[in-house]
């Protein structure tokens, strides 16, 4: 069953939003209050802070400090409805959105934001054995697993076995895979053998795989040694120009043959389409929607279809932009401008879109991170507490900002203990079976 355009009140059109991450969420924003109705639908209730995940997964902070409910987010507003649904499919040329298990939604403009996946490059035997991050439950997973090693390793009395369980392969060499790989060293040299005897700083292993010469590929060349460098003082191993193409629960292997001990899989080496925009009749450039500089999905300009985000190709001075948070809420709010222009003054209002890149950051221990905007470098405490502040800015709530902060704070002061404190839950957890 579709639902009629006509029963719209007065002559207001339509806007669906699929997808409520960082550019779906900046569009219903900049669309609410306006001479539109919109419905922003997804799959879940709440919005992810996807930059944190990796502080969930290594306990950092819990999964309350990133999870936030997308009703809250966007605002209350008549013309604005929020639909938690599983979006099946969408119709460009019929202007229908399908939901599993819904009604059909029709509208005037869709904005496509749906976000993207982990990408495992075909490989099956990989993707069953790694741990992707991309939402709170895979943070969690990966949370679980760790802990479970660190449980089984404290106990047993056989060296060989204690290494095995704490040895963990990290696969690529972005931001989410340097932060990582950070924290897990972070983990394994001022935590475990501060809490457990049984556990020794050599015990545990940290490898960082990245398919290119360099880490943080899209960073200045002098903070992406400085990165390394960093990275490998505090003990993780950094290997450029390989690919880990097979993997079994207690090693992984590299395109060379190497052979790296690995009880846990960590894959950050790159995204691609969920389903919903894999299976859209359009052109594509590297699984993603192909778009015009309006953002108009192209062969669909006169559709109303938009697309951005991770969702969208776009070319910017020469290169694709990235798959991260800045572009998607620049390109969330363009578009909602443009729709309001088009709905109210024809093609001639639209204006192109045009990227106003604010800069790059990764954070690598708790004292140190990399930051870079325009000809600005910062390294170290300052780097990380730019870090810090931007991550603080960025989240939705002022209250969350501040239990972040006291998170951060507590965590600076307390993180060994607070972690034993999970272990010991955890071992509640399994005593009871």
């Amino acid at each position: 069953m579709t639902a009629d355009r006509g029963e719209m009140a007065s002559d207001a059109k339509h806007v669906v939003i699929v997808g409520a991450g960082f550019g779906g969420l900046s569009a219903a924003q900049k669309l609410r209050g306006q001479p539109v109705r919109v419905t922003l639908v997804d799959r879940y209730p709440y919005h992810t802070f996807s930059p944190l995940l990796y502080q969930v997964a290594n306990a950092l902070i819990d999964p309350a400090a990133v999870e936030f409910p997308i009703e809250k987010v966007v605002g209350h507003h008549h013309a604005l409805t929020v639909q938690q649904g599983e979006v099946t499919g969408i119709d460009l040329d019929g202007k229908v959105v399908h939901l599993d298990g819904q009604d059909d939604l029709a509208y005037d403009y869709v904005v496509i934001a749906a976000g993207s996946t982990t990408n495992f490059f075909g490989n099956s035997k990989i993707e069953g054995l790694s741990f992707p991050m991309k939402t709170v439950p895979e943070a969690l997973r990966i949370r679980r697993h760790m802990i479970d090693a660190v449980i089984e390793a404290k106990s047993s009395p056989d060296d060989e076995e204690v290494s095995r369980l704490l040895s963990f392969v990290v696969v690529g060499g972005g931001p989410t895979g340097v932060e990582f790989a950070g924290a897990l060293a972070t983990m394994a040299k001022a935590v475990l053998p501060r809490q457990y005897r049984r556990v020794a700083e050599h015990h545990t292993s940290v490898t960082l795989v990245e398919g290119s010469d360099a880490l943080l590929g899209p960073f200045d060349k002098k903070l992406q040694r400085y990165a390394r460098k960093k990275l490998e003082r505090l003990g993780v191993r950094v290997i450029l120009g390989e690919h880990v193409v097979d993997a079994d629960e207690s090693s992984a292997t590299l395109g060379s043959g190497a052979v790296l001990p690995c009880h846990t899989l960590f894959w950050s080496a790159g995204t691609t389409a969920v389903p919903p925009v894999a299976d859209l009749d359009t052109a594509k450039e590297h699984g993603r929607i192909a778009v015009d500089e309006y953002l108009r999905v192209q062969g669909h300009e006169d559709k109303g279809a938009f697309a951005i985000g991770d969702a969208a190709a776009f070319t910017w001075q020469g290169s694709m932009l990235p798959a991260v948070s800045p572009p998607a809420m620049q390109q969330g709010r363009h578009v909602a401008k443009n729709i309001v222009a088009e709905a109210t003054g024809g093609n001639a209002a639209l204006e192109p879109f045009e990227y106003w890149d604010k800069g790059s950051m990764a954070t690598i221990s708790r004292t140190s991170a990399v930051a870079q905007t325009g000809r600005l470098r910062l390294k170290g405490p300052l780097g990380k507490l730019t870090w810090m502040f931007v991550h603080i800015w960025y989240l939705s709530g002022l209250l969350n900002r501040f239990r972040l902060m006291f998170s951060w704070f507590w965590d600076w002061l307390h993180y060994d203990r607070i972690f034993r404190r999970i272990i010991e839950a955890r071992e509640a957890e399994l005593a009871k079976g």
